[in-house]
């Protein structure tokens, strides 16, 4: 029989429907380059593997748990998105090729499209997280923004958070420890995942660069 699945963490919001975050309006600025599509956030397929293998499950599980993802997952061949696979795939222009822009709208080749969540861990610069997360208005890909509250206190009731084109969501951690960006909050739905600092500045074609090389070199991460 498989392990269980691994549990999520306890994790505490800071904003719900009852205590509403108050935002700002923050603006788009991305120049004239074009890096993707902007979506609607969608979480990760997960636990995806039935319990059928050719190895003992030590070789591919965890002795105590089931993971919902792994980067061991084969690719499926390049014709795949052609062929009787159209979940998820985008052909270049539809298998016609074209320019740039049709290219940065189909990336992921031959493996499913998805999105990316962004964990900012902090404590209590919000005036250079407030910088950050406003940034992040429409980046391509970004499901959505958890961010981590270390500090002891409660963020102070006139913090306002910019409004961006996807969902921040603010965690209210039970300790202040570094290691909060691993845990495994259930706020978190997709595979990929971008673990900032609350001062790191990256553009969004760095990012969208990052996002594109580590899809498809899960194994090698």
């Amino acid at each position: 029989m498989p392990p269980p699945p691994v549990p999520e963490a306890v994790s505490t919001l800071v904003y719900d429907e009852h205590h509403p975050m108050q935002t700002f309006q923050s603006r788009v600025d991305n120049g004239n380059e074009i890096l993707g599509p902007i979506e609607a956030p969608f979480p990760s397929p997960s636990y995806q593997r039935n319990f059928t293998s050719f190895l003992q499950f030590s070789h591919w599980s965890h002795s105590s748990y089931i993971f919902p993802y792994t980067p061991w997952d084969p690719g499926l061949p390049t014709d795949a998105k052609y062929h009787g696979s159209p979940y998820g795939f985008r052909p270049i222009n539809g298998g016609a090729g074209g320019s740039g822009t049709e290219f940065s709208a189909s990336l992921g080749g031959n493996y499913p499209h998805e999105q990316f969540t962004i964990v900012i861990l902090t404590y209590d610069r919000s005036e250079l997280l407030q910088q950050q997360l406003a940034q992040f208005n429409g980046l391509p890909y970004l499901n959505k923004v958890v961010v981590i509250w270390n500090n002891p206190q409660y963020p102070p009731s006139t913090l306002k958070w910019p409004h961006i084109h996807v969902p921040i969501q603010v965690i209210k951690a039970e300790r202040n420890s570094l290691n909060n960006r691993f845990m495994p909050y259930k706020e978190i739905e997709t595979e990929a995942v971008l673990s900032m600092d609350d001062d790191m500045g990256l553009r969004h074609d760095e990012i969208i660069f990052l996002h594109s090389e580590c899809g498809g070199s899960l194994e090698i991460v």
